[in-house]
């Protein structure tokens, strides 16, 4: 098994080479797990020129030391206008991609495969938005357990996903549609992120309430553009104290739509 910042190949447990195979750059933290020895040297002429990966422009994640990859086969109908791919867990992003060939992988920066297989996962995909107005954003969606992990030849701290997808999930694929996520990590100390999305451009309002109803903070009132969104509270208030532990109330609000959740500051 191979894998650098973007890329990753592996045996599989049947002795085929699964993944995208990329170029070496020097300076490159790059995995390796072998069963033989080898020696490794940078070639001492006619270097290859760089070929670096278009970083995602619609899709807002953080980035850990290492990654589970994630394979997506496109078919040919979906890439001329498909631009970005991106992976969402219980309404949060961990990782997406530039599409540039029919075989993509998406790094997917969770801390187990655990995180994958137990929660509800979202491809979100981004089309050209001159070609496609009226379908800038759509979603095909994975309940938890339907996501199958696969092993190569290196055992199980390595594990990996194969998504195909077909011309059937591309008849169910949805547009977004006004949803408050659940809060991650909730309970939470200090700080929790909020997410939710929009199905249309449109100026909204996201509130933090106590108990008794009182406004505690506003996070956003402001017009926001269509699609995923994701806010991080602090844990304090307007006067940018911190807030005593217990249950809070937080509230989107658009001129169509309101959803409001609960969550719990646990100190």
């Amino acid at each position: 098994m191979v894998r650098g910042k973007s890329w990753s190949l592996v045996r599989d447990s049947n002795g085929q080479l699964t993944g995208k195979m990329g170029t070496l750059h020097y300076g490159d933290m790059v995995i390796i797990i072998t069963n033989n020895s080898h020696t490794f040297q940078w070639g001492s002429s006619n270097p290859t020129p760089p070929d670096l990966k278009s970083m995602p422009q619609h899709f807002a994640f953080d980035e850990k030391p290492d990654y589970i990859p994630i394979y997506v086969s496109l078919p040919d109908s979906l890439m001329p206008d498909l631009k970005e791919i991106g992976l969402y867990l219980d309404g949060i992003c961990k990782g997406a991609v530039v599409v540039e060939s029919d075989y993509e992988q998406i790094s997917a920066y969770v801390d187990s495969e655990g995180e994958l297989t137990n929660s509800d996962l979202e491809l979100v995909f981004h089309y050209d938005e001159s070609k496609r107005p009226d379908q800038e954003l759509r979603t095909t969606s994975y309940s938890p357990g339907e996501m199958q992990t696969k092993y190569g030849i290196t055992g199980a701290r390595y594990p990996f996903y194969e998504v195909s997808i077909s011309q059937k999930d591309l008849d169910n694929v949805k547009p977004p549609v006004f949803a408050l996520k659940q809060n991650y990590p909730n309970p939470f100390n200090p700080s929790t992120t909020i997410s939710y999305w929009l199905p249309e451009t449109a100026r909204v309002s996201l509130d933090i309430y106590n108990l008794k109803g009182q406004l505690v903070k506003t996070l956003i009132d402001s017009e926001m553009e269509a699609g995923p969104h994701s806010v991080i509270w602090n844990g304090k208030d307007s006067n940018n104290q911190a807030v005593a532990s217990g249950v809070y109330f937080y509230r989107l609000s658009s001129p169509n739509n309101t959803q409001t959740k609960r969550m719990l500051l646990m100190k």
